[in-house]
Formats: structure tokens, sequence, C-alpha cells
């Protein structure tokens, strides 16, 4: 829901309403100290991406949720500090330990919609 204005309810009321997802970014995540021990931190093999991903894969792993909160108001510039540089190795690492979990999809997102893009539009059958 990248791009959205904080004002917009998202698709179905997405954004609006308190939701369990699979992932957040770590720039706007909030975790009890305890609990990121207990999963080991974050995965220092990540250079500059999918450190997030993969601990928010993790602890769902475990049995715990993930949940999305609309209250909470922050302000995140995505790559502000990296720029344009995208770590192919990073991608590479996150497919190699979570490919088969990315295959099965997002269980929070609808099979019916698009991946392509950020406004939910339908997919179109192949």
């Amino acid at each position: 829901m990248r791009g959205f204005r904080s004002t917009d309810d998202g698709y179905a009321g997405s954004l609006s309403c308190t939701r369990e997802v699979s992932a957040v970014t770590a720039a706007c995540m909030l975790m009890r100290r305890d609990l990121f021990d207990e999963l080991g931190g974050f995965d220092e093999h990540f250079a500059t991406h999918y450190q997030d991903v993969d601990l928010c894969l993790r602890l769902g792993r475990s049995g715990r949720r993930i949940l999305f909160t609309p209250r909470a108001v922050l302000r995140h510039h995505e790559s502000a500090t990296r720029g344009a540089y995208y770590d192919q190795l990073d991608r590479a690492l996150l497919l190699d330990a979570w490919g088969d979990t990315i295959a099965r999809g997002d269980p929070y997102y609808s099979p019916l919609l698009s991946l392509s893009g950020d406004d939910y539009r339908l997919r179109v059958a192949a």
C-alpha cells in the first residue's frame, strides 16, 4: 500500500483498520526486545535489503502474529539513505531461505489481485 495518503481507506478499508499482515518494514516496526532476541534479531547476512522481511517471516513461522495498525502515524522515506541501489545477492538469499513460502503467496492478499502494482487492480488471466 505504498504511496497511499494517510487519509485513504485503502482497498476494502484495509488501511483504516487493524489487521494481520505477513510483514512490515523495520523502519516502522515495534517488537518486544525479548522476542527480537528469541528470534535471533536481524540476520546480518542481508547486507542492505530484506532483514525485516526475513524477521517477519521467522516471527510468523513461530506462530506469532504481525499486526498493522492505522493509529500509528509515522513518516518513512523509502530507501532515502540507500538510494536506488538494489542488492541482488540479498534477493537471492531471501529466495533461498523463503522461496517456497513466497511462492505459496501472501495469505493476506487476494490471489485475484495483481502483484504488478500498488493499486489493487485485478489480476489478468494468463
